[in-house]
């Protein structure tokens, strides 16, 4: 998330700068030439032909000396380089698209707004969690004894799947994603430690070594954490009452990360 605030802001404040700086900076570069080029043809300088551009005094000054140099006999390409210009004459933007890039500047600065507001969002979601059941963000609420099984297999990209049957639906599953949430490792280990009986599919060490913090989950092989996400039928569902659980202070908490 963090690098999509920074690509989207970048661009917008890219488009932002061309609109106010860069496309300007090129058309001046055009109307230099332009007025050396009439000083070729021995015509003297007429501010009037640039009237259109509301150029201050500083610039009209230098589109003189521009149509002197080209009545003097020099060559475009060493007033250019004198004036570190290009010596390729860059092709000149209009009024329309000068304001395309303060639109797009515009969308790119609503768009890094609206991930940014997301992520401050997701920092206010966490699961709870106490001796005997845990809370998703989303306020449902899951008794430990009904879980079967930890499935570990993919913990190397900070995912945990907890598994139990439903009458009648069979199999659930219940996604815990350390990318978004730090500490589900050590959820995962309080929920172990609460039902030794607990199936645990894959690398308990592993989990634990995240949990004391010697490793990372989320960064073994730089994968993508939401890459092959694992789609358990949409259940975070049957719950009892999350009112049954305890306060925020005398429960732990994984908290949502903003990035």
């Amino acid at each position: 998330m963090a690098m999509l605030i920074l690509l989207t802001g970048g661009l917008g404040l890219y488009f932002l700068y061309d609109g106010m700086v860069g496309y300007p900076k090129k058309n001046f570069t055009v109307s230099l030439y332009e007025s050396f080029e009439s000083g070729q043809d021995g015509k003297n300088f007429d501010p009037a032909a640039f009237s259109s551009e509301n150029l201050d005094t500083e610039k009209l000054d230098e589109l003189k000396k521009a149509n002197e140099a080209g009545q003097s006999g020099a060559t475009w390409a060493g007033f250019a380089a004198d004036r570190m210009l290009p010596e390729k004459v860059p092709e000149r933007y209009t009024e329309a698209d000068i304001e395309e890039q303060f639109r797009f500047a515009g969308i790119m600065g609503v768009v890094a707004l609206v991930i940014l507001g997301f992520c401050l969002w997701q920092r206010t979601r966490k699961y709870l969690y106490d001796e005997v059941k845990l809370v998703t963000p989303s306020g449902k609420t899951f008794q430990y004894a009904r879980f079967q099984m930890i499935n570990l297999e993919k913990w190397d990209r900070g995912i945990a799947l907890l598994s139990w049957e439903e009458e009648g639906e069979g199999s659930k599953l219940l996604k815990l994603d350390d990318y978004k949430y730090d500490g589900i490792g050590k959820l995962l280990l309080k929920l172990s430690d609460s039902i030794p009986e607990i199936e645990i599919k894959g690398d308990r060490r592993w989990l634990e070594a995240t949990a004391a913090g010697e490793v990372n989950s989320q960064h073994v092989g730089e994968s993508d954490a939401n890459a092959e996400k694992t789609e358990p039928s949409e259940t975070d569902d049957p719950v009892t009452d999350p009112a049954e659980m305890k306060t925020e202070a005398d429960s732990e908490s994984v908290p949502g990360k903003g990035d």
